[in-house]
């Protein structure tokens, strides 16, 4: 695993900066339409698949009011989708 990019959002520094706690995880994978165990992978830095880690990004901008992407997040990918 690398480290995360520091010009650019974890989802650890997501959740601090808008104060979502375990407790927000059930509602943010359903809002993702993803497992609980995706956010258990990312909540802990573990690679997640592109397509998840996407849905991820675009439940978390909407709940935040910020726009989460790609281009400004270090979300680890799993190795064979890493671009």
């Amino acid at each position: 695993m690398t480290d995360p990019d520091p010009n650019r959002f974890t989802f650890h520094s997501i959740c601090s900066f808008f104060a979502l706690t375990s407790d927000d995880f059930p509602a943010i994978a359903e809002a993702a339409g993803v497992d609980a165990g995706v956010i258990d992978h990312l909540s802990s830095g573990y690679p997640v698949s592109h397509k998840d880690a996407e849905s991820v990004l675009n439940a978390l901008s909407v709940r935040c009011g910020e726009l989460f992407t790609f281009a400004n997040t270090a979300i680890p990918l799993l190795e064979e989708e890493r671009p």
